[in-house]
């Protein structure tokens, strides 16, 4: 199964979260495995004990990062819910991942097998940027899966490389509004639904370039977003230290895709 990105780093990470993270040990593994070979996802969840499958939204998810991460979960038999702006890609990115399954499902043992019949994937439009799709998103992902035990705000932008006052009016509202206010605006909604579920739920957002508060030039307003986004992490911590729901960093390293490309 290839790759929708070419790995040019490995380095997945988990931070954050109260004492269920180990419960997520299994993510921490398969995180590794999509980073560096996105083959074998299944082994290794097997080995960590997976009980069942997980309802996990995935927003940015119709290319890159994102949609490599909802074919391994899906891979894993995990309920997976697709989200991008478009429409039209949100569709064929469900039905490429469906075609994955029955490829799979073609090849497979009968215990990977079991696992595979297990999968679902849905998806609908939605621009992070904007409240009103936000909930949406939340409300038709529990409309459709019952619940959300994983949701990775993995949507971002970052209009090119060049100095800052090359970039537009247009370019930094839609940099800021989609890595920062659409991850504040996400992780709002789906804590306001995980914190009423029996087993609570797991929040992830992207790291990225900056997020540790070093230069990032030619790049300084997506720097700029991902280091906002580390001090919404470490505020959040703090706010969720006795609540049912987790909140997490991932830190999937470089990773080639159309982001890193433009």
């Amino acid at each position: 199964m290839m790759s929708s990105g070419v790995v040019l780093a490995v380095g997945f990470q988990l931070s954050g979260g109260d004492s269920q993270t180990d419960a997520l040990i299994w993510y921490s593994w398969l995180g590794g495995v999509i980073i560096g070979t996105m083959l074998g996802a299944n082994s290794v969840l097997e080995e960590h004990c997976k009980a069942g499958p997980r309802n996990v939204v995935i927003t940015g998810s119709t290319r890159g990062l994102g949609k490599a991460l909802a074919r391994e979960f899906l891979l894993s038999g995990d309920h997976v819910v697709i989200a991008s702006r478009s429409p039209d890609s949100v569709l064929q990115t469900i039905n490429e991942l469906e075609e994955n399954i029955q490829e799979g499902l073609s090849v497979a043992k009968k215990k990977q097998r079991e696992t595979l019949l297990q999968a679902k994937v849905v998806g609908t439009s939605c621009d992070v940027c904007k409240p009103e799709d936000v909930k949406k998103l939340v409300n038709f992902a529990v409309g459709e899966l019952g619940s959300i035990d994983i949701w990775i705000n993995n949507a971002g932008t970052n209009k090119g490389f060049r100095p800052l006052v090359n970039f537009s009016d247009e370019d930094i509202t839609q940099i800021v509004s989609t890595n920062l206010v659409g991850s504040l605006l996400c992780t709002r909604e789906a804590m306001d639904v995980m914190q009423y579920q029996e087993k609570g739920g797991h929040v992830f957002n992207m790291d990225g370039a900056g997020s540790g508060g070093s230069s990032t030039p030619l790049t300084a307003v997506y720097g700029s977003t991902k280091c906002g986004l580390r001090q919404f992490q470490a505020s959040l911590m703090k706010e969720s230290r006795r609540s049912k729901v987790g909140v997490h960093t991932a830190s999937p390293g470089m990773v080639l895709t159309d982001l890193l490309l433009r």
